[in-house]
Formats: C-alpha cells, structure tokens, sequence
C-alpha cells in the first residue's frame, strides 16, 4: 500500500504538469495556458498550429476578461477601485511581456495576435492605488486601535508591492506594529 501512495505522489506533479494549453483553456486557467504554448512555441515542441490557435484564445480571453473588469471597475467611480484596477492592467502588461518573447515568431508564421500594452493607464493606476491606500492606512492608524493598526499594516505592505520607495511608508509600517 505503501508503494502506491509513494508512486502517486512522484507521478502526480507530473500529470499535473502535462496538462494540455486546451484543458487549462477550458478550466479558465488563461495565464498558464499562455505560459506552457509561449514555452512550448519557443522550444519548437509540439503542433504550431494548435499552440498558436490555442495561445491566441487564452491571451485574448484573458484580456478581455481583465477589461471588462477594469471597465466595470471605472464605472463604479469609487475611490478604492485603484489597486484592483492596477492589477488588471498589471495582468495584461505581465502576458504582453511574455508573449513579446515570441513577437518574431508570431509574425514570421503570420499570427494574427494583437499585442495589447497599457503603460500609461499602468502607471496612472499604480499612483492612485498608492494615495488611496496610504490615505486609508493613515486614516486607520489615527483610529488607534488594534485593528485599525493591522489594517493600516496590510495597505501600507500593498504599497510596498506597487513603489520601492513611497512616502513615509516604512517608518508608517514599524508604528502600525509597535
């Protein structure tokens, strides 16, 4: 029995591993399938034609995903919408870097995949999450209390994330925990 636990165990990442960009496709795992055919594609594994068509659906369903989002994001005119809003321009600036490895190929095979790149509204929406958050986690440690402090820590560690150096963030983060 033993034995069979242990060999499920070895073999499981591997089964894992080999699912095809199709099947991530369908289970609505649109990065990793634009991973593993970006991967495959510049390492001349497997059918081009498929990788492509496949690499094509998830890139342009994710994007159209992360849009939308930002779309409905904007409309909703709220001011704690930016970090959200970053990270959907974050997303589609992530897969255009990747797929960009590959620009060369695409145009020498003639795919037609359009690149979508956002640096401005990127960057538009990294300083307006950033005041939000900072604003709220002042806000938050003015209310003195235990709470207000550990909500305060976890704005201020997500500005951290979007700018090396903001503000008075560090010195913010050693009084939220002290």
């Amino acid at each position: 029995m033993k034995r069979y636990i242990l060999l499920f165990i070895f073999i499981m990442p591997f089964v894992l591993q080999a699912q095809s960009p199709d099947k991530l496709i369908e289970n609505g795992k649109y990065d990793e399938a634009i991973e593993k055919c970006v991967d495959r594609l510049s390492k001349d594994k497997g059918n081009t034609t498929a990788l492509y068509s496949s690499l094509k659906r998830a890139y342009e369903t994710a994007n159209a995903l992360d849009l939308e989002k930002i779309k409905t994001l904007k409309m909703s005119g709220g001011p704690d919408i930016w970090y959200d809003v970053f990270t959907g321009y974050y997303s589609i600036q992530q897969r255009y870097v990747l797929v960009s490895g590959i620009k060369e190929m695409l145009e020498a095979d003639m795919v037609n995949i359009k690149l979508l790149e956002y640096p401005e509204d990127l960057e538009v929406s990294r300083k307006n999450a950033g005041a939000f958050l900072y604003a709220t986690a002042m806000k938050n440690m003015k209310a003195g209390t235990r709470e207000g402090a550990m909500e305060a820590y976890s704005d201020l560690i997500k500005i951290t994330r979007l700018f090396e150096e903001y503000k008075d963030v560090e010195l913010r983060m050693r009084q939220a925990l002290g």
